[in-house]
């Protein structure tokens, strides 16, 4: 998948969530709250979800992995907003 496609998906789950810096797409107007989600939610899982399946190289993700690796990503950010809201540790 290219990084149209992803870009693609992102706007899907997260509509009018993609801005650009130095010609980089990037999530716009993060809160505190919101860059440790991703650093400590998304990023967590999505780390375990590569490590169950033995890849790392997300170029030879298929298309139903990269899928569930996006799914995962989103799942995991959700949950630790949750998890800052209530004041719980996320893991």
């Amino acid at each position: 998948m290219n990084s149209v496609n992803w870009l693609r998906a992102v706007d899907m789950l997260f509509p009018g969530a993609v801005g650009f810096e130095n010609g980089v797409q990037l999530m716009i107007d993060k809160t505190p709250d919101e860059t440790r989600a991703i650093r400590e939610g998304a990023s967590h899982n999505v780390g375990e979800y590569l490590e169950s399946i033995g890849k790392t190289d997300l170029a030879t993700l298929t298309q139903e992995e990269w899928f569930t690796m996006l799914e995962v990503a989103v799942t995991g950010y959700q949950d630790c907003l949750r998890w800052i809201e209530m004041g719980e540790p996320p893991f």
